[in-house]
């Protein structure tokens, strides 16, 4: 009997490529897509849910596959975007993508997939899993790599799905450099085969952020502090407008007198204060961190035993090494560039993702001018 799989259809060329060779493969295939956003007018998203739809309805007709809509909005705006904008207020820099993984496509659609009779939930990340090679092994420990082609691997948004979901997923496409996927789309004569890669926010598409913010964080004046001085150097709107790294929206504070660039380097909720300083100021060496999530079956009980570890503060940015010195902290081999709270950081071995978490705070090097310790500069009211 074939076995029978559930892949997640977004409208777009990498989830209809990924249907296509599931059916090849010999799989009993049938397509799920979510229903994750209705957009109101001036709320800042170009949410595309019906054309994009509408596209997954006729590479579904054409592969000969039932399409299933399945309505997740409640569970998307509760559990993606009320942390957004909780992140944001704080002073945090979230992100979405990885929240909007592990609730919609391998929580909703997964539950759903099943009981509709799924063994397995398919998806087009470009990412890969490897099983562990060991037949006596009597739980699953299949491995998640990262996809073939760099420039496209997705695996560091894909850290904190549920472990015991990982024996159950396929990736068809992570074996495949983009371009292969598109000729594969033509080749498979599907009506998207030259549609767009969408943008932006997950499910929410091209958004203006700002916009977005405004519904529902309210406007809180603060000032722009120099982070070596203390100095006043301007006002501000709201830190929801404001990322550590920031330079542009600045204004005339993005140089100093010297002619050095300034950045965002910290943000306050307490105070609304928006800290800015030198590039030399975004550097860190240390970080603290929580809801760490493992991806392996034997963690460590002294996570410092782990050996050769690099991590990833930011998706396409290079993995460093990095040892953990206690629970919750870790030292940098060399520094990274502005790592800010609220950032996912994923944990590699070679191609290997182990697990992740989320920055809670970071080492700024120094105390500030107010005198006041710097873990409390940067730590954020939950």
């Amino acid at each position: 009997m074939k076995k029978r799989v559930a892949i997640a259809m977004s409208g777009g060329v990498d989830s209809s490529v990924a249907a296509a060779l599931l059916l090849r493969q010999g799989y009993d295939v049938f397509g799920i897509f979510a229903k994750t956003w209705t957009p109101q007018p001036g709320d800042g998203t170009t949410c595309t849910t019906v054309a994009d739809r509408r596209d997954a309805l006729r590479v579904a007709a054409q592969l000969g596959i039932p399409l299933f809509t399945v309505d997740l909005e409640q569970d998307y705006r509760d559990q993606v975007v009320e942390p957004l904008f909780a992140g944001y207020a704080a002073g945090e820099t979230p992100n979405p993508d990885v929240l909007c993984n592990r609730v919609v496509k391998f929580g909703g659609l997964w539950r759903f997939a099943q009981s509709q009779g799924a063994e397995f939930l398919a998806t087009g990340h470009y990412a890969r899993i490897e099983d562990s090679g060991n037949p006596k092994s009597q739980i699953p420990n299949p491995k998640l790599l990262r996809g073939i082609d760099s420039n496209k691997d997705q695996s560091y948004f894909l850290w904190d799905i549920p472990r015991e979901v990982l024996p159950q997923v396929l990736f068809p496409i992570g074996n495949y450099q983009k371009d292969k996927v598109r000729q594969l789309a033509h080749e498979f004569a599907l009506p998207v085969a030259d549609k767009k890669d969408s943008q932006g926010i997950c499910f929410l598409g091209q958004t203006n952020l700002v916009t977005f913010l405004e519904q529902r964080i309210k406007a809180r004046p603060g000032m722009i502090r120099d982070w070596l001085t203390g100095c006043v150097l301007g006002r501000h709107q709201g830190i929801h407008n404001y990322t550590i790294g920031q330079r542009h929206g600045l204004g005339s504070l993005a140089i100093t007198p010297e002619s050095q660039p300034l950045y965002v380097v910290a943000l306050e909720k307490k105070s609304a204060t928006v800290w800015v300083g030198p590039a030399a100021t975004l550097d860190h060496s240390q970080l603290v961190v929580y809801q760490l999530n493992w991806l392996i079956d034997l963690v460590p009980v002294d996570l410092t035993s782990f050996v050769d570890i690099r991590a990833q503060i930011r998706y396409r940015q290079p993995a460093v090494r990095v040892v953990f010195t206690g629970p919750s902290t870790l030292c940098f081999d060399k520094p990274v560039r502005a790592a800010a709270p609220g950032q996912s950081i994923v944990f590699y071995q070679g191609d290997r993702l182990l697990g992740g978490g989320v920055i809670e705070s970071v080492d700024l090097g120094k105390q500030s001018s107010l005198d006041t310790p710097v873990s409390a500069i940067i730590e954020f009211e939950k």
